[in-house]
């Protein structure tokens, strides 16, 4: 599985897809774009737009 994040209008959005190139977003509850967005989002002081990292 490839994860990606995409950048618009400067917000994250998450997607999933094989390696084939298939988009399997959502195919199931952990494969889900608010999945993502909540993982991503829960560790704010490392976080900048849903991108999360050890530096600031």
């Amino acid at each position: 599985m490839l994860f990606v994040t995409a950048h618009t209008g400067g917000k994250p959005d998450y997607a999933v897809f094989t390696e084939e190139g298939k988009a399997i977003t959502g195919s199931a509850p952990s494969l889900s774009a608010e999945t993502c967005t909540s993982c991503h989002t829960g560790y704010q002081a490392f976080c900048k737009n849903g991108q999360c990292g050890i530096k600031k």
